[in-house]
C-alpha cells in the first residue's frame, strides 16, 4: 500500500516537474518574440524621417523660418504713436452791446422808391467800431442786415415820402448776431418822377388860360399876351406843386441805427 502511495506522488512530482518546465519555455520564447518585434519597431521607426506635426517638446522654440533664395526683407514699421489731441481753447466770456448805443452805418447800395420792394433785404457797414464789455467790439466794416418795411413816393410837393428799415443783424470774424435797433436818421433824396410831357400840359394849359383871362380883361391882344405869361408861370407852378417824387438814399451815406435791446457777442 505504501509502496503504491509512495509511486502515485512520485509520479505526480514528474508531471508536476514537467508542466512547470514547458510553462517555462513557452514564456521564454514569447519573450523573444516580443523582443525581436520590439527590435524591428525600433529600427523601423529609426528609419523613417520626423513629421513636421511631431508635438514639441514643452520649453522648445520653433526655429524661424528662412526666407527664400532672392527675397526682398522689407523692414518691420514701428506703428506711429498717437498724437495728443489738442487743448481746446477756453471759451471767451460774453459780452454785449449795450441798448440805446448808436451807429452809423454806410448802405451798400443806392436804395428808391421805385427800384426796391417792401421785404427786400439790403446791407450796410459799420463806419466806427464800438466797444462793449468784456473786451468785445463791433469793428468797422461790420455788415449789417436791415428789411425794408416801408416804400412810398411823393405824390406832391406836401406829400412826404416815406422809407423804413428793420434791422436783423450784424455779421463779423465769420459769426452772425442778432440785432435789434431803429433807424433814427438817414438823408433821402427826392427825385422827381413826372415825365416832361406833363409838365407842358400844364404849362401850355396855364398860359391858354392866362392868354384868354388877359384878353378878355383887357381887351386887347397885348393883354392876351400879358395873361399868357401870367398863365404859363402858373401852369409851371401847378407843374412842379403836383409832380411825383420818388425818395433815395444813396450808396455810401449816413444812416444812424440806435439798439433797442443788447447784442450779446460771444
Amino acid at each position: 500500500m505504501r509502496k503504491s502511495i509512495s509511486r502515485l506522488a512520485g509520479a505526480l512530482a514528474v508531471a508536476a516537474l514537467a508542466a512547470a518546465c514547458t510553462g517555462k519555455g513557452e514564456s521564454a520564447s514569447a519573450d523573444t518574440a516580443l523582443g525581436k518585434d520590439l527590435q524591428m519597431a525600433g529600427g523601423s521607426t529609426a528609419a523613417q524621417p520626423s513629421l513636421a506635426d511631431t508635438a514639441m517638446a514643452p520649453g522648445a522654440k520653433a526655429a524661424p523660418a528662412k526666407p527664400a533664395a532672392g527675397a526682398v526683407r522689407t523692414p518691420a514699421t514701428r506703428p506711429a504713436e498717437p498724437k495728443a489731441a489738442a487743448k481746446p481753447e477756453p471759451a471767451r466770456p460774453a459780452g454785449e452791446v449795450a441798448e440805446g448805443t448808436s451807429l452809423v452805418i454806410h448802405p451798400s447800395e443806392r436804395v428808391c422808391t421805385n427800384t426796391h420792394k417792401v421785404g427786400q433785404i439790403v446791407s450796410a457797414t459799420v463806419a466806427d467800431p464800438v466797444d462793449g464789455t468784456n473786451g468785445v467790439r463791433i469793428p468797422s466794416g461790420a455788415v449789417v442786415k436791415l428789411e425794408i418795411v416801408a416804400l412810398k413816393r411823393s405824390e406832391n410837393v406836401k406829400d412826404p415820402i416815406d422809407m423804413g428799415f428793420k434791422v436783423q443783424s450784424v455779421t463779423f470774424d465769420g459769426r452772425t448776431y442778432e440785432m435789434a435797433a431803429a433807424v433814427t436818421k438817414e438823408t433821402i433824396e427826392r427825385v422827381r418822377n413826372e415825365p416832361k410831357e406833363k409838365d407842358v400840359q400844364k404849362v401850355v394849359g396855364g398860359a391858354v388860360i392866362g392868354a384868354i383871362a388877359g384878353k378878355i380883361l383887357g381887351k386887347s391882344d397885348k393883354g392876351a399876351v400879358v395873361g399868357a405869361a401870367a398863365g404859363a408861370a402858373a401852369g409851371a407852378g401847378v407843374a412842379a406843386t403836383t409832380a411825383n417824387y420818388e425818395g433815395c438814399i444813396a450808396q455810401g451815406s449816413d444812416m444812424l441805427v440806435k439798439l433797442t435791446a443788447p447784442v450779446i457777442i460771444r
